[in-house]
């Protein structure tokens, strides 16, 4: 579970095998892209256009093939978060690393592959300090949080996100396993979807909630060749789902909602195919009430 996925790399097949020549100045390459809510959080190459920045990407290889002790946390330049239950990650060549948020302590973290991950750490609303240690070193950085931890709103297969008119901000796809996230020309929130057999496992405060799931056929032409149910915590919440039938025409958007509760903390809510491949573009999920 990751919020963003900005900063993940291959790890490299051996400790201090370096690139070749013509890889060296790939990294160095410049290619900005929409990732993780906001532009150029995950560019190619190593360093900025202008060699001022040393990106995520630096600190991974130098974590992996340098005995200098690093220690690097990820994500500092995406600071606004869309979530407020998030994955933090540090680059590190130490063995393990501690962490602390608003001078709590969170706990430590096996380094593994040059990677620390701490999973579901939980932002408060306002600015949250981030602080990480591994022997003698330390690094820190700043994110902040504007949202309510009990309303989701995600725009599935998509990395950047999405912030309508009206202001209703949609984060990239998160809390998912299984499936494969696609684009699609469409206007947003529309223009991506996850397909496949999947699940979102919602880190949402316990309570009743209404989950708008949004659908659009991006290939069949026909009635029944796409059919799924949409399961809320193990019961079917949705049956029978068709995308093409629901919106009348192909590449046409529609949704449909129902109510749930979250228990301990979490809501599942499954896509499982009957004919074909599951799909949802986004989805919106809002507390209507508390236990």
């Amino acid at each position: 579970m990751v919020d963003g996925r900005g900063g993940g790399v291959a790890s490299p097949a051996a400790r201090g095998k370096r690139p070749s020549g013509a890889r060296r100045g790939r990294a160095f390459q410049r290619d900005e892209r929409n990732e993780g809510d906001l532009t150029d959080v995950n560019e190619k190459g190593m360093v900025s256009a202008n060699r001022a920045v040393r990106k995520d990407v630096f600190y991974f290889y130098k974590a992996n093939w340098s005995h200098t002790p690093t220690l690097h946390l990820v994500g500092r330049r995406y600071i606004d978060r869309a979530y407020g239950v998030v994955d933090v990650k540090a680059y590190s060549n130490a063995s393990e690393a501690r962490l602390s948020l608003n001078g709590h302590e969170v706990g430590a973290a096996k380094c593994t592959g040059g990677i620390c991950v701490w999973p579901g750490v939980h932002l408060t609303s306002g600015l949250n300090q981030l602080v990480a240690t591994a022997n003698d070193l330390s690094d820190s950085m700043q994110w902040t949080y504007s949202g309510s931890p009990s309303t989701l709103r995600i725009k599935a297969g998509d990395l950047s996100g999405y912030i309508a008119p009206d202001g209703t901000r949609y984060g990239s796809d998160n809390y998912f396993s299984g499936g494969e996230g696609r684009a699609l020309k469409a206007n947003p929130p529309d223009d991506s979807y996850r397909v496949g057999t999947f699940s979102y496992d919602l880190p949402v405060p316990d309570g009743e909630y209404v989950v708008t799931a949004r659908f659009i056929e991006p290939t069949e032409t026909s009635r029944g060749q796409r059919v799924f149910d949409v399961l809320a915590n193990g019961r079917v919440a949705l049956p029978a789902v068709d995308p093409l039938v629901l919106a009348g025409a192909k590449l046409t958007p529609a949704t449909r909602s129902f109510t749930t509760r979250a228990t301990g903390g979490h809501l599942r809510i499954e896509f499982h195919p009957r004919q074909g491949e599951a799909v949802v573009s986004a989805l919106d999920v809002i507390r209507r009430s508390s236990p």
